[in-house]
């Protein structure tokens, strides 16, 4: 005799109440897992299906409809340049599911952005906050961002993201091809040195590499400087000199008060070398080579005059009416000593001194003159020169310039950044 066992519909109705009466008390879930340890325990993979693709426009999209049934993830198709996405579509006044997650792919090969906390008028609960409120963007094909929302907030904000950004990938690099040839105090662009790029952060590192030659002029102690300017949209917001002269070279390698084995001769002041100079001196000399066709070279070892009122001045040739050489010190009307002599430190500054300089004549002569004014009154030690006649050996870095390295860090605003070195070449007299 077969047997069944009915369950009346109160008991049926009785037992529903309490399965979702211990659902709720325990509050947790397992999905192949009779066990589970949290709200939902999933034991295997979890699939989230896809909605259909948002078709949007370029530059800002505004109240993004994701239709009828909400997804969590959906391919964007449609932009054929750069586009924005500021908000997404919900009723007036609704805001989306507490915690909801929204992943968007970009199919398209152009940059998406975020636009942080913009857009949907009033309706605030639809729009989007970004990291450090700055808009977000992200770049390279099939990139993609995870948004979620946040009902205490009212806002969608970035969960994560993938694309092409990131310290050390978003690497630009141009390496130039092209010869300048400039004498100019007025910046030109560099051909092949145009960089455009998105930064990722407020700030950005620029290296940069540069070797050129000078050509000096018949006649002239000839010093010049190249400088490298950063642009962008025409303005400098970066730069570095890198200076290329004649003058740099030593002849020999002494130390202060020390008589180099190879001086002609010694040039010291009117006090000789123990004894200071005197006052109102005006005193002019000049130094012809030995040999036709030799070049003088003074190398001042010790250098000390009254900063600002004892100065000597320096001329590239057998007279004071030849070019002066420059220390670019300015006479002021306290001071003394004229513009653009050799003065100091005294118990001032050491920047227009001569101490440890070599100085050698680039006049078709070969001939350097000297000439020293004093005022009335504090005398100081003066110099002691090393005086040499000769043919000037080649010096390979006397007339290059070299600038290796150049890494600035440069605090760059807005989102595309067009960069232009520029370069200025002087030549002074």
């Amino acid at each position: 005799m077969e047997k069944k066992f009915v369950i009346p519909s109160d008991g049926l109705k009785l037992f529903s109440l309490f399965f979702f009466f211990s659902l709720a008390l325990f509050s947790q879930v397992g999905i192949g897992n009779p066990d589970p340890k949290s709200a939902l325990d999933v034991n295997g993979a979890i699939s989230l299906r896809e909605g259909p693709a948002l078709n949007l426009t370029n530059n800002d999209n505004v109240n993004i409809d994701l239709g009828a049934t909400v997804y969590s993830l959906y391919r964007i198709i449609g932009p054929t340049s750069d586009f924005k996405i500021l908000t997404f579509n919900t009723p007036p006044g609704v805001s989306a599911n507490n915690g909801q997650l929204l992943t968007l792919i970009n199919t398209t090969p152009h940059k998406m952005t975020i636009v942080h906390n913009q857009g949907s008028g009033g309706e605030l609960q639809r729009r989007i906050y970004c990291p450090n409120g700055q808009d977000f963007d992200v770049e390279g094909q099939n990139a993609s961002i995870t948004l979620q929302y946040n009902t205490l907030l009212e806002r969608w904000v970035v969960n994560s993201h993938t694309d092409i950004g990131g310290y050390g990938k978003n690497v630009q690099n141009k390496i130039g091809v092209t010869d300048i040839n400039t004498n100019s105090n007025a910046a030109s662009d560099m051909a092949d040195m145009n960089i455009t790029f998105t930064p990722k952060h407020a700030k950005v590192f620029v290296n940069f590499s540069a070797s050129g030659t000078m050509d000096k002029d018949d006649g002239l102690n000839s010093q010049a400087f190249a400088t490298f300017e950063l642009t962008k949209d025409g303005t400098t917001i970066a730069g570095a000199t890198t200076l290329a002269s004649d003058r740099t070279y030593n002849l020999v390698e002494t130390s202060s008060s020390s008589t180099p084995s190879i001086c002609d001769e010694m040039y010291y002041d009117s006090g000789g070398a123990t004894g200071p100079y005197g006052n109102s001196e005006n005193i002019t000399r000049t130094f012809t080579p030995t040999n036709a066709g030799e070049k003088i070279s003074v190398e001042f070892l010790t250098f000390n005059t009254e900063y600002g009122y004892d100065g000597l001045l320096i001329y590239d040739g057998p007279s004071v009416s030849s070019p002066l050489i420059p220390s670019g010190f300015v006479h002021t009307f306290a001071n003394h000593a004229p513009d653009n002599a050799w003065t100091g430190p005294g118990t001032g500054t050491s920047a227009h001194t001569a101490a440890g300089r070599v100085f050698t004549s680039t006049h078709s002569t070969g001939a350097l003159t000297f000439r020293f004014i004093s005022d009335g009154s504090v005398t100081y030690p003066g110099w002691e020169g090393c005086v040499t006649s000769g043919i000037a050996p080649p010096n390979p870095c006397a007339e290059m310039f070299v600038l290796k390295c150049f890494m600035i860090e440069v605090v760059l605003q807005g989102i595309i950044q067009m960069m232009i070195f520029s370069l200025a070449f002087i030549h002074q007299q």
